[in-house]
């Protein structure tokens, strides 16, 4: 039988505290924290330093330890400097600290598991442990996936910032009942009336960034409330339809708003978000300041924004809608109730309070307003003229709205002005001949026609008076001129609309009429 001898090399060990100088190339073992260590050796045998270095073991901290990273910014024959003088490198640890993972608080985001208390935790450790440290507050990260909430809200405090990877790569979906998918929350992470409680500081400077919220559920989407100095960019704001709603039901909203005395809600910022499939768009009832909708898509909705409908007293403040599109909305895309400097501005409304049947089948006004100081400057609708006598595009119910729309007119309340415009007067003519302007005897009741005549040298400034119904109508020129320009205005009723006609004398040579029309309606 052989014989078979088993030899045992032993090394230093002990704990890390009593670790000596080895020698070199001699091995060390630190028992306490289960690290292993060489001798560097002399610096007379070519060592950079005495010492000794670890060696890597699963046990070592690699990212503390790791000083190699510097942003080089790599091609054929160029360096970034990254440091006024000399190498800028930081540890591994430092540089993935920059953006912080939600995965790595425990979330899934595979669209199956709760990633409710993940998500919160996450928000919690970062901006509410260590509140008054800016340091701390590092930007939550989440990938593309499907972070399902079964729980609760996801809470935002003071401070978050939360970015993920675009609209409909990173969606937060809530699956519990009577539970949005975003609230916002104060430093204590307290919720509702809670919010402010103690000494807690109030949701404010907050930044949600591109991803989608889904609300599957009969409940609101996103509730911002007792808040200030928040933004949502690229946000997707979906409601629980799978289909666009022909009812108010329950009017639940993508975005709500609420205050209380001690702690307004102001300074809301919605740039290129969606907001689609639910009962209302967005819901304001409070008295707010300087809430803003820029570039936002509002579409498959029953209602579009209503502001102040239930506020009880005061009146929402800077609300403000611009370059946004509104489609497929069965009712208004802006009611305005209770609101002072409510805008809408260079929106585009299509397929607007029709209920959902279509150009032709106008149901309500585009937008409304029940509240003076308020208006709409430049928008467009693809309401007609015809739709628009049975429904407005604007209605301001008799306020002092100012709207300056896109048939060239501007108008304050019931008083509407045309742009100035141009028609030829011809030579000679001894029979009456239509100039090329023609009134609804519907809407057109009432006109003032500013206007003058150039034929040559002569020269006549004055206004028309035109007073039209369905039972008759009347002209008066009231003017001043420099001498006879040989003009005649009259009327043809002869059709179904009412035509302006004019006579000239023969003075061999054509005129220009000069004109701006107003009513009042």
């Amino acid at each position: 039988m052989a014989v078979v001898q088993i030899s045992r090399i032993q090394h230093r060990r002990g704990k890390s505290e009593d670790l000596p100088q080895l020698a070199s190339a001699e091995i060390g073992w630190s028992i306490n924290n289960r690290k292993l260590y060489i001798g560097n050796g002399s610096t007379d045998e070519g060592a950079p330093a005495l010492g000794n270095t670890e060696i890597l073991t699963e046990h070592s901290n690699i990212l503390s330890s790791s000083n190699t990273y510097t942003y080089k910014g790599e091609r054929s024959g160029y360096t970034v400097q990254t440091a006024s003088t000399g190498d800028n490198t930081r540890t591994l640890q430092r540089k993935l600290d920059d953006f912080v993972n939600v995965i790595d608080f425990g979330a899934k985001g595979d669209g199956s598991t709760d990633d409710t208390t993940a998500i919160n935790r996450a928000l919690a450790q970062l901006y509410t442990i260590q509140d008054t440290d800016p340091l701390a507050r590092r930007v939550l990260y989440f990938p593309a996936g499907t972070f399902v909430l079964k729980t609760d809200s996801v809470k935002l405090p003071p401070y978050a910032t939360v970015r993920g990877e675009g609209i409909d790569k990173t969606i937060i979906k809530n699956e519990t009942e009577n539970k949005k998918v975003l609230v916002t929350a104060d430093s204590d992470m307290n919720t509702g009336p809670s919010i402010g409680s103690g000494t807690a500081v109030t949701p404010k400077h907050i930044l949600v960034q591109g991803m989608t919220l889904h609300q599957t559920k009969d409940e609101d989407v996103c509730s911002v409330d007792q808040a200030s100095n928040i933004r949502f960019i690229d946000v997707r704001f979906r409601g629980q339809f799978v289909a666009k709603p022909t009812t108010a039901l329950n009017n639940k909203a993508c975005v709500t708003f609420s205050q209380t005395v001690a702690n307004e809600t102001n300074h809301i910022i919605f740039e290129e978000c969606n907001f689609e499939f639910q009962n209302t768009a967005i819901r304001n009832d409070i008295s707010s300041k300087n809430i803003i909708f820029d570039a936002c898509h509002f579409n498959n909705l029953f209602k579009g924004l209503v502001v102040g409908e239930n506020i009880g007293s005061g009146n929402a403040v800077g609300f403000r809608v611009q370059h946004s599109y509104f489609d497929k909305i069965a009712q208004r895309g802006l009611h305005v109730y209770a609101g002072q400097g409510v805008t809408s501005s260079f929106n585009t409304f299509r397929d607007v309070a029709n209920n959902h049947a279509g150009a032709g089948n106008p149901t309500t006004p585009v937008v409304e307003f029940a509240t003076d100081g308020n208006g709409c400057f430049g928008d467009w609708f693809e309401r007609n003229d015809t739709d628009a006598l049975i429904k407005p595009r604007v209605e301001h119910n008799g306020k002092e709205v100012y709207a300056s729309l896109a048939d060239h007119s501007i108008n304050y309340g019931f008083h509407k002005q045309f742009c100035g415009k141009k028609l030829e007067i011809l030579d000679n003519q001894s029979s009456l001949t239509d100039i090329g302007l023609e009134f609804d005897r519907t809407t057109d009741t009432n006109l003032r026609i500013d206007y003058t005549i150039v034929r040559g040298i002569r020269i006549r400034t004055g206004t028309l008076l035109i007073a039209n119904t369905t039972a008759g109508s009347t002209i008066e020129d009231e003017f001043v001129e420099d001498s006879d320009v040989g003009v005649t205005f009259g009327l043809d009723r002869s059709t179904g609309v009412t035509k302006l006609q004019y006579l000239t004398n023969n003075l061999s040579t054509s005129g220009n009429l000069y004109y701006r029309i107003e009513r009042n309606y």
